[in-house]
């Protein structure tokens, strides 16, 4: 392990982030990935641990992508498990940096016999979109509710973002905007990144179908505890569904109420 790198502050905040996704169960073998974009202190910080100096092609559109420019990201590598993170970072993370150009990027800091994530474009875009919003931290995990709901809800944002938000009376708080969802795209393929694109510019959350979830945010917490309160609201809507007929419900005129009270703005187009 490469002496001062876990001491990074950010380091030390990812590899908390790490323990305690490990634990919820959400990465079975090597599901999921994170990628979280640096700060210049956060680069130079890092700096004097650059090892690397690989460079790989970006085939994204450049408009998809045009504000990253220069951008420095930490990045979970291709194959690793999320479990083994917190005991050997130094091999199973990345440090890259976004030519200039647009048309590539470097790796700064890794493992030579590793390449980043293999959903990085999906990543990078939902970073390009989310960077106006102050927002650095970009997570996909496995929770098994949410992807067990998305075997019963029809694929819309409609029918996810009002079955949760009645389902707990935190959800409305944690994405008053909603919801986005996507039927079954091939994972790491272009397609879904653009695809998921579209949906991160109305959402912090995305469904990928069968597969998993996205979470968008400003820290590690913020985009672990929107999947946390996801992944918790789907398992109630399970449970009380699988229970019988449930005997009284959250309303729309509850939610309403509710918003109003704590100043939340509601996406009153979803909500029905």
């Amino acid at each position: 392990m490469k002496t001062g790198f876990t001491q990074l502050n950010f380091i030390i905040n990812a590899i908390t982030f790490f323990e305690k996704a490990s634990l919820k169960g959400w990465h079975e073998r090597n599901a999921g990935n994170l990628t979280y974009r640096l700060t210049n202190d956060e680069i130079t910080s890092a700096a004097t641990f650059f090892n690397d100096n690989r460079h790989f092609p970006l085939d994204i559109p450049e408009k998809s992508i045009n504000n990253l420019a220069g951008e420095h990201f930490l990045v979970t590598n291709a194959g690793s498990f999320i479990s083994n993170i917190p005991g050997n970072p130094c091999n199973t993370l990345s440090i890259i940096k976004i030519d200039d150009n647009l048309k590539g990027y470097t790796v700064l800091f890794g493992d030579s016999l590793h390449r980043p994530t293999s959903e990085l474009f999906s990543h990078l875009i939902a970073h390009s979109i989310k960077i106006k919003q102050g927002k650095r931290v970009v997570y996909h995990s496995h929770p098994e509710n949410i992807i067990a709901l998305s075997f019963l809800l029809l694929h819309t944002p409609e029918a996810f973002s009002n079955t949760l938000w009645r389902s707990n009376t935190e959800c409305p708080l944690a994405f008053p905007e909603g919801i986005g969802v996507l039927p079954f795209l091939v994972p790491g393929s272009l397609e879904i990144a653009l695809e998921s694109s579209k949906m991160f510019e109305k959402f912090n959350i995305l469904v990928w179908a069968h597969h998993g979830i996205f979470s968008a945010g400003v820290d590690f917490d913020d985009a672990f505890s929107l999947v946390e309160v996801v992944e918790k609201a789907a398992k109630i809507y399970l449970l009380y569904s699988s229970a019988g007929k449930a005997v009284s419900t959250i309303t729309k005129q509850n939610i309403l109420d509710e918003c109003k009270a704590l100043g939340i703005s509601i996406n009153r187009d979803l909500l029905i």
